[in-house]
């Protein structure tokens, strides 16, 4: 039986192998771009060259290609115009978030302030869809192209929305858990697009498409989902999220309890969030069940994610999507609040 490293480790292999090529196009694609602004040539390599690689996205195309029997070559152009595109969406975020650190690692926001980082942004949001010509170069139908172009209209307004949604509620304690886990769907409709995507790159049915389409969603749910957990057992997160952005699920959920919402609320106001406060509120969320809720409804997503794609045919592809999906799993005993406070 394979332990979370184990799975962990080999999906990171298999994201590494598959994605390689289409993240190297995105590189490449941004790199060429000359320039005599030094500081925009250094953001342009920081962002390419520094920032960790996105492997997940290009191989997430290839996979879903492959397991309706295409291939990964139709993929990689349009899987470096999608990491261009989460690259630029990525910088949005930060700028709105404000956030300078992110994953222990410095955003181009951080480094290189404001206006240069939406200067940037601009930059990756163009070449991402410059980028998108190469298809017609792929000897793919026309037809297809004008599905893929269709699916990227549709699904990255429903994100945009959901990016709405989620500035109007930083900071509100009244949110319900349902309506957060609405939002987080929402926000979710990028990985949808990109699993659709695939399968229609890859000749797939409009049934293998949907049911594609609908793994992806829940797939980027739990990581969603995974992250809000994570972000509650980092006090430098939690922090920030309780600053200047909508609040962990956890803590929504906790918000609930009648008995414990005055204590909660009452910490959060605090003018200074110190370790000592923030571990009261984890404490306080854990003792409520938060963060088992949020572990509960990752595993049921999960299951979900996997159940919608057991009809697929083509075994090492089909393998790869579930290794993806249960690699969002959280374990118990990370769950253990004593060793984290």
């Amino acid at each position: 039986m394979k332990t979370a490293h184990d799975l962990f480790q080999k999906t990171k292999k298999l994201l590494e192998k598959e994605g390689e090529k289409g993240w190297r196009l995105a590189q490449e694609t941004l790199m060429k771009q000359n320039t005599s602004n030094a500081e925009l040539g250094e953001a342009i390599k920081y962002i390419m060259l520094t920032s960790p690689p996105d492997y997940f996205r290009p191989a997430l195309l290839s996979f879903c290609s492959r397991v309706v029997g295409g291939t990964q070559d139709t993929t990689i152009p349009i899987a470096a115009s999608m990491v261009l595109f989460a690259r630029a969406i990525g910088i949005h975020d930060d700028i709105i978030d404000r956030s300078k650190r992110k994953n222990q690692h410095t955003t181009v926001f951080g480094k290189f302030g404001r206006d240069t980082a939406l200067i940037l942004a601009d930059i990756l949001l163009m070449k991402g869809y410059t980028q998108l010509r190469n298809l017609l170069f792929l000897n793919i139908p026309r037809e297809r192209i004008v599905r893929v172009l269709d699916v990227i209209d549709t699904v990255w307004f429903e994100q945009s929305e959901g990016g709405i949604n989620e500035i109007q509620d930083r900071g509100k304690t009244n949110i319900t858990p349902q309506k957060c886990l609405k939002k987080i769907r929402m926000i979710a409709s990028e990985t949808e697009a990109i699993t659709k995507i695939g399968s229609i790159l890859g000749a797939g049915s409009s049934k293998e498409t949907e049911k594609l389409g609908e793994y992806g969603r829940l797939l980027s749910v739990a990581y969603i989902l995974r992250n809000e957990l994570i972000d509650m057992l980092d006090l430098k997160a939690l922090r920030h999220r309780i600053r200047h952005e909508s609040l962990p699920l956890p803590l929504i959920y906790a918000f609930q309890d009648s008995l414990t919402k005055p204590k909660l609320l009452s910490l959060i106001s605090q003018k200074k969030l110190t370790p000592g406060i923030l571990k009261q509120i984890l404490q306080a969320v854990s003792n409520v069940g938060g963060m088992e809720y949020g572990a509960k409804i990752i595993e049921g997503t999960v299951n979900d994610a996997c159940s919608c794609i057991n009809m697929l045919k083509f075994g090492d592809p089909l393998k790869a999507l579930n290794y993806l999906a249960k690699t969002a799993l959280i374990a118990q005993e990370d769950l253990d609040t004593t060793q984290n406070i």
